[in-house]
């Protein structure tokens, strides 16, 4: 078994990447974080220390007590329903009972119940979100702040969330769903994935022992899919104060419910975001098209979408409503009800005393679509954050960039590119053949010359003849240094090497990566090392270079 330092935060070398140098982020995002002053009409605030605190001065005359109230019960309800027993001398406890009072504020992030956490960035984003959290405290400690992951268990995209790769072998979880929501998918077969992928890692170290038994706990005797998600989320960070809420609640959906039928009946989000975004598409894209409803009714058929009907009644699957009809299945039923992608930010902001959102480049550019949504119907929208971005790499991969004088933005670069910018760095074919084309260029001037005393016509067929020479003297460089690129089959050899870490499969390694990947190597500390790191808010890329 290797030995590894405890505190790895002390082992490692942290070095960062101006998100704008790595090509990793879309353009709109880069806006955004950068404060492009044409944004500004797509958002509420934006992340200066002033304001977050006019975010918080605002929330606190919105978000009543009452809903705190509601809010807490659920939460408690939800831990007691998963068989989690929270100590009272926990920081999860604290923030639980905080909730009432009007000084308590959340930053959430959210994301789809990968099975084992799948990719890397799903703990990425919760890790990033306890950073907001500790930089809020430190800015206001007049005012307390509840870390929040917020489980996406009403999605019903299963082959999004049911693999996960570790050392580019993929484990999948095959089962039929029917369209049901994934947080409410038993586990009666989900011991295969689990024996699949403990043989996988066998022999067993400390520390890969640690994270199957993590595994086990979490998933073998859980009712469903959300409940081993909050388990083992539970089990990674709860001591640091992590809080999972399950939107899947009926007494969270009950305080909803007015806004639920204000959106099914009169369609409000859908007017709002198509405005917003037909003009931002006139500058960037759009990452998200609303419906004319944007909600799901939840059903033993699984998640059916709402459509309204040329004679104004609704119906989903085989389900019909009358507008009296539907109203009175909201306030009679609300827990039926599921926010799609549109209204799902809503949903979360209007039950949470929520100041901030932590998320993905592309889950902020959809964000910024929905602005006017949440002016529509008064509730504040969040601040946007972006997430940390972390790149794992070991030292000695890394010892060849230093020799050859490589920055690490070469990182995100193609490595044949890379290797011909060695080669004409280091070879003399570059300035060799910009003497021979100027030897062609002056040559060419007294050909031209010449053949236009003769005659005038002929000085443009001088000219295309100079062209072509030219073309046929590049072509004759990039041959010669692709010849001599020959020669440094070494490099390539190791920048493709370092390029399948960053990329594994031409996957961001955060993409496709699992925790466990780590876990099983550096145990707990790798986590705790993340946490000492991690930086809100986000502008780079954050090069981890681990011990060898």
């Amino acid at each position: 078994m290797m030995s590894i330092d405890p505190s790895l935060s002390a082992s490692v070398v942290v070095e960062s990447i101006p998100f704008a140098k790595t090509g990793i982020l879309p353009s709109l995002t880069l806006e955004y974080i950068s404060g492009n002053q044409e944004l500004i009409p797509y958002y509420n605030r934006h992340f200066s220390d002033k304001d977050f605190y006019s975010q918080i001065l605002e929330k606190q005359l919105e978000f009543t007590a009452e809903r705190r109230a509601i809010l807490k019960n659920a939460i408690e309800c939800q831990y007691r329903a998963a068989g989690i027993a929270i100590d009272e001398s926990s920081k999860l406890h604290f923030h639980i009972q905080s909730l009432l009072s009007p000084n308590t504020f959340t930053v959430v992030t959210g994301h789809q119940l990968c099975i084992h956490t799948g990719p890397l960035y799903f703990l990425y984003k919760i890790i990033s979100t306890l950073s907001m959290v500790k930089r809020l405290k430190k800015l206001y400690p007049d005012f307390h702040f509840v870390p929040v992951y917020w489980m996406a268990s009403e999605d019903h995209d299963f082959e999004e969330i049911n693999h996960f790769h570790h050392h580019q072998v993929r484990f999948q979880w095959n089962r039929d769903t029917a369209g049901m929501p994934v947080g409410r998918l038993p586990l009666d077969d989900f011991h295969k994935v689990l024996e699949a992928y403990s043989d996988f890692l066998k022999p067993h170290n400390t520390y890969t022992a640690e994270w199957i038994e993590l595994l086990k706990n979490a998933y073998l005797d859980a009712p469903n899919l959300a409940v081993a998600t909050r388990r083992l989320v539970h089990a990674l960070l709860g001591e640091c104060g992590v809080m999972i809420i399950d939107g899947d609640d009926p007494e969270l959906k009950k305080s909803f419910r007015f806004i639920i039928k204000e959106e099914i009946l009169n369609q409000t989000s859908a007017r709002a975001v198509k405005s917003t975004s037909e003009q931002l598409g006139k500058l960037w894209f759009t990452q998200v098209n609303p419906r004319e409803i944007n909600f799901f009714y939840l059903s033993q058929s699984g998640r059916l979408r709402i459509v309204k009907n040329k004679d104004t009644s609704y119906s989903a699957g085989i389900f019909q409503w009358s507008a009296y009809e539907l109203e009175r299945e909201i306030e009679n039923y609300p827990e039926r009800f599921s926010p799609n992608v549109v209204t799902r930010p809503l949903y979360q902001e209007f039950v949470l005393p929520n100041l901030a959102y932590v998320g993905g480049a592309n889950e902020l550019a959809y964000w910024l679509q929905l602005k006017d949504m949440f002016v529509a119907h008064q509730v504040p929208m969040p601040i946007l954050l972006l997430r940390n971005s972390f790149l794992m790499l070991e030292k000695k991969s890394l010892k060849f960039f230093e020799k050859s004088n490589l920055s690490l933005e070469n990182l995100f670069v193609s490595p044949r590119i890379v290797l011909k910018n060695i080669v004409r760095r280091s070879s003399a074919t570059e300035g060799q053949f910009a003497f021979f084309a100027e030897e062609v260029e002056n040559l060419y001037e007294k050909i031209t010359s010449y053949v236009a005393s003769v005659d005038f016509t002929l000085q443009s067929a001088s000219e295309a003849q100079k062209t072509r020479h030219l073309k046929g003297l590049e072509k004759l460089k990039n041959k010669v240094l692709n010849a001599e690129m020959r020669k440094y089959e070494w490099i390539a050899e190791k920048l493709e090497t370092v390029n399948q870490q960053v990329f594994p499969s031409g996957v961001l390694q955060e993409r496709y990566e699992n925790a466990g990947q780590y876990y099983c190597r550096y145990g707990r500390a790798w986590i705790n090392m993340l946490i000492d790191i991690a930086e809100m808010p986000s502008n780079a890329v954050k090069v981890v270079l681990l011990p060898d």
